[in-house]
């Protein structure tokens, strides 16, 4: 339109009706531009969908239009160009806040791949669609791949592997990580790889891995393969034999993989592995456990070995063994010098042999005679079932009475029955010893006689050819062959000769049995005082020549204060003959006493005593001796105790290096309590003159009464020990008793001396280790002495210029001494007679030795001496030195001999100073 034309339009006045009319077309010029712009859009974007099978998937249509309202008929179209129903899997449903509709898919199959289409209406006339491709796929799926399988060792066998996919996946192999292809061992086909002949080499991993490249997925399954081996026997079972009743087993182990089954079966086929009663089956190596076998279990036996690679089996046969079992044996008799006979008779599988022991012989009898007794035969047979064994015996003798073993003995075991074999025989009176009795006033006794027979024998006693059947004085009593009278002897016609007779079918025999009257004892020939202190005297007796008739029971003293007259009951004790028992008739109990000879204790110091003595049997007392008359000692010191210890060569040995428990025994204590023991040792060593002191002195006091015992301890090892033990009271200290103890060596000093002499052994031709070490003492001991007579010229020089020195000092010491000598004695003498004695507990009096040092020989080789200031110190008084002259025998390594090297009296040498003894 040109510019004119607009101008006239402009300028044209309109009327109404082109008014309506222009807006009309202007209305449906827009309509027509709305219709050209409405579509449908379909989410998610894109022509083409691809999905693999069994996934969800979810379409969304939507329309783009000016006017929603005018869209209608909207709906989704399958790959057939029909309408989607609505279902369990597929179905849609509109938008509810946007015109469009949804279309939901579950679990998409191959049949769902194909073209979809959403289609409209707008505006009642235009129709609207979208497209869009949905494809599926099939993603690589494991049809036929399981992870776990098994191969049988020999065998070929397909490691299977098939895989779904679409499109198509391509499939290669590993084992274990590395790839292979076909070979001459493995074949890969499409459903798997097949392994020609399986071997252990295959008992690993294979992998199987599919790839899809147009899809770009990629999968692998690791398979494993489990080798199996068939079973093999290691041990078969063989022919075995159980005892009836009695457990055994059968073996049955195999090999393979997986661990075999073992099944064992009887004859029957019967499994015993369900009888877990009798019948016991280890997994582990097979082995059959029969418990209480029966006769029944016998017969061929069946064990059979399976595993998932095969079964094997194997047959063997059981023997069940009978017992032997002693069916009939019977008891015999026979008469003594004739002959008898015993007849055994025994069963089992197999049949057993049968013999005889005699009880109290070790070797059983053989058939036929017997090379020991020629008298004695045995003879074997069977007979049917059963075995069968005859013991003769011929000549019989007394000997030949006892029990006999049946003995039946075969693989199952032994089975013993006793049969007795009695021999009779005429009574014989060889067992009965009783031939005389005593008796006295009126007393009881029995006369017994004891007469062997069989059968029994009747028996009668006669005294004087009087029969005693009917004599009220004479009891009579008789058991199994044994008679015992019970005599009352009321007058003197009962003593004589008793005569026993003994009578039985096979002979007769007499017994004679002589009844005396017996007397009180004579007096005694002699008593010794054989020992007397203040509180004690020890006797001896000498019995009397006539005993009485009976023996010597025990002997008594009876005893009072001088002047006194013999009462009804004076003190008296009484001492068991033999045994250790006392009798005080001063307090009426009985006491034990085992100090040998007899002691009388409890008596007064200083009292004068009379006494007399007797001896007695059953009848009573004999005699009483004339009296003797003794007067007590006064009271003193204790006596010598008794050191308990066994001794060899007068030294007792430890077996230990360190310590020693000393035993003793407390000793009379002459009228006043004892209230200690002191111990007192020392370590000695052997010297040319003796025994010397070589150690510290160790004294202590063990309490009294509680104990007699002391334990020494910390001894050197190896060492030989002085002892010395007394007793204390208030008086003063008893007499010494001595010992000598040896240690023991040091168990590491014997062991290290025994490694030594191991590892270095002595060469016969080179010098000795002992010689060798002699010689370096005498090197030491020469330069010693020459040092010694060095100091000792130099010495006596300064005594001899000067007066000073060692020498000069020992000297005037010396004279100081022999001047203080008497007065020493004199005090000793009055501790002595006062019965008093100052002690002290601790250790050895000690007294002040004053030692001066000075300058000396200022001018000769001594000058070299340093001035001391005076020093005052406590000196222990020295022990004896030696032990006393008589002991000249040393005690060597290997514990000789000390003769007379230890004194048992009180002028013994002693380790206590001052002592009063």
């Amino acid at each position: 339109m040109g510019a004119e034309q607009k101008k006239f339009i402009a300028m044209r006045p309109i009327s109404s009706s082109s008014v309506w009319l222009m807006a009309a077309f202007v209305g449906y010029l827009c309509s027509m531009a709305g219709a050209q712009d409405a579509r449908l859009v379909i989410l998610p974007d894109g022509g083409n969908i691809i999905r693999p099978v069994g996934a969800n998937i979810v379409l969304t249509c939507k329309g783009e239009v000016p006017d929603p309202e005018l869209i209608s008929e909207l709906r989704w179209l399958g790959p057939n160009g029909q309408e989607l129903p609505n279902g369990d899997r597929i179905s849609s449903e509109e938008l509810v806040s946007d015109v469009g509709r949804i279309l939901f898919i579950k679990g998409l199959q191959e049949a769902d791949s194909g073209k979809y289409t959403c289609s409209a209406v707008y505006t009642s006339s235009q129709r609207l669609e979208a497209h869009v491709n949905l494809t599926t796929i099939v993603g690589i799926t494991w049809e036929d791949a399981p992870t776990e399988q098994s191969a049988i060792f020999g065998q070929p066998y397909k490691v299977r592997c098939v895989v779904r996919a679409n499109p198509p996946a391509t499939i290669d192999w590993q084992k274990n990580g590395v790839g292979f292809t076909t070979n001459n061992q493995y074949v890969i086909e499409n459903d798997g790889v097949l392994i020609r002949e399986v071997s252990l080499e295959d008992d690993t991993y294979f992998t199987c891995r599919a790839r899809v490249q147009t899809t770009g997925q990629l999968e692998d399954r690791r398979i494993r393969v489990e080798v199996f081996i068939p079973p093999e026997f290691i041990r078969e079972p063989v022919n075995t034999s159980i005892v009836e009743g009695e457990g055994g087993y059968m073996e049955c182990q195999a090999s393979g993989k997986p661990d075999p089954v073992y099944t064992w079966l009887d004859r029957n086929n019967q499994n015993l592995n369900l009888n877990r009663e009798r019948f016991i089956v280890d997994e582990q190596t097979g082995r059959l456990t029969i418990n209480d076998a029966k006769r029944t279990d016998e017969g061929e036996i069946k064990c059979l070995v399976e595993n998932r690679a095969g079964k094997i089996q194997k047959t063997a046969y059981l023997k069940v063994i009978m017992k032997p079992v002693v069916v009939e044996y019977l008891n015999a008799s026979g008469i003594m010098g004739r002959e008898v006979s015993l007849t055994c008779k025994a069963s089992g599988d197999p049949l057993p042999e049968v013999t005889f022991l005699k009880e109290g012989t070790l070797i059983p009898y053989t058939p036929g005679v017997q090379n020991s007794d020629d008298r004695i035969i045995v003879d074997t047979s069977r007979e049917g079932e059963y075995a069968q064994a005859r013991l003769v015996i011929r000549d019989l003798m007394r000997s030949d009475d006892g029990l006999y073993a049946c003995i039946a003995k075969n693989n199952g075991g032994n089975y013993t029955k006793n049969g007795h074999i009695t021999v009779e025989f005429p009574p014989s009176f060889a067992l009965s010893p009783m031939s005389e009795a005593w008796s006295w006033d009126n007393h009881l006794v029995n006369l017994t006689c004891r007469a062997e027979s069989i059968p029994n024998a009747t028996i009668s006693w006669f005294l004087n050819g009087r029969n005693l059947e009917n004599d009220y004085n004479i009891r009579m009593n008789a058991f199994n062959g044994e008679s015992t009278i019970t005599v009352t002897p009321i007058d003197l016609s009962y003593y004589g000769t008793y005569r026993c007779l003994a009578t039985n079918i096979h002979g007769k025999d007499e017994k004679a049995i002589e009844l005396r009257e017996a007397r009180a004892p004579g007096p005694l020939l002699q008593t010794k005082f054989e020992t007397i202190t203040a509180t004690t005297i020890t006797f001896n007796f000498i019995g009397p020549v006539d005993n009485g008739g009976l023996p010597i029971t025990a002997f008594a003293v009876q005893y009072k204060l001088a002047g006194q007259v013999w009462d009804e009951k004076p003190l008296q004790r009484v001492w068991v003959v033999g045994g250790n028992e006392y009798y005080d008739m001063h307090d009426s109990i009985a006491h034990a006493n085992t100090d040998i000879p007899y002691i009388l204790e409890n008596l007064e110091p200083q009292t004068i005593y009379s006494f007399r003595f007797a001896a007695k049997n059953q009848v009573g007392y004999g005699e009483w001796s004339r009296e003797e008359t003794h007067t007590m000692p006064k009271r003193a010191a204790p006596e010598e105790p008794y050191i308990i210890a066994k001794t060899e060569n007068k030294v007792v040995s430890t077996p230990y290096p360190d310590r020693y428990e000393l035993l003793w025994s407390a000793p009379p204590n002459n009228g006043e309590p004892i209230d200690y023991f002191e111990v007192a040792y020392y370590p000695v060593r052997n010297t040319s003159a003796g025994l010397i002191e070589a150690g510290q002195l160790v004294r202590t006091q063990v309490p009294y009464p509680a104990n007699v015992r002391f334990e020494m301890k910390n001894l050197k090892a190896d060492t030989i020990y002085r002892i010395e033990l007394r007793a204390h009271n208030v008086i003063g200290f008893s007499a010494p008793a001595e010992i000598l103890l040896r240690t023991a060596k040091d168990a590491a000093a014997v062991e290290e001396e025994d490694l030594s002499a191991t590892i270095s052994p002595r060469d016969p031709a080179s010098p000795s280790q002992s010689a060798v070490k002699a010689g370096t003492y005498v090197i030491i001991g020469v330069i010693v002495a020459v040092l010694i007579f060095i100091a000792l010229v130099i010495d006596v020089s300064c005594y001899f210029v000067n007066k000073r020195g060692l020498t000069y000092m020992i000297c005037s010491r010396s004279g100081r001494n022999k001047s203080n000598g008497r007065s020493s004695s004199n005090k000793n003498a009055a501790l002595m007679e006062g019965g008093k004695e100052e002690h002290n507990d601790e250790k050895t009096p000690l007294r002040e030795v004053t030692v001066e040092f000075q300058d000396a020989c200022r001018e000769t080789p001594c000058a070299e001496q340093q001035q001391q200031q005076q020093q005052t110190t406590q000196v222990d008084q020295p022990s004896p030195a030696l032990i006393n002259d008589d002991q000249k025998e040393l005690i060597k390594d290997d514990v000789t001999d000390i003769n007379n090297g230890l004194k048992k009296s009180a002028s013994k040498s002693s380790v206590a100073k001052d002592s009063p003894v």
